[in-house]
């Protein structure tokens, strides 16, 4: 099954994207002079592997949806799905972890959390 192939692809694509994200917020702290808070870090590292993993697992099971309510063959619909299916799970994660993101920052500026 070709899914298990894509999965790689998937994961190191998302990975590039989870790394960008990361190194644009590190440049941020670089300019504000606000030092990066690891357990911030940490949670949308997270959070971040649970939704690919989640979005991916949607791949298959639309494969089968499509099986079953059309009849096709299974396999000629993967590539059709992967495509928009990866860009959706970008989109969507890169949505998730910036509001997480902002999220933790606006909660850890205004509380009185230590270390800041």
């Amino acid at each position: 099954m070709p899914w298990e192939k894509l999965r790689i692809v998937y994961n190191l694509v998302l990975l590039v994207q989870g790394l960008t994200c990361e190194w644009f917020l590190w440049q941020f702290h670089k300019i504000t002079h606000y030092p990066p808070r690891v357990d911030s870090h940490v949670a949308e590292a997270i959070v971040f592997a649970v939704l690919a993993n989640a979005f991916y697992c949607l791949g298959p099971l639309a494969e089968a949806c499509v099986y079953r309510a059309l009849r096709w063959r299974m396999g000629l619909t993967t590539y059709p799905l992967f495509g928009p299916g990866l860009l959706l799970s970008m989109c969507a994660i890169f949505v998730a972890e910036t509001r997480l993101w902002s999220y933790m920052e606006y909660y850890l500026r205004t509380s009185r959390h230590p270390g800041f």
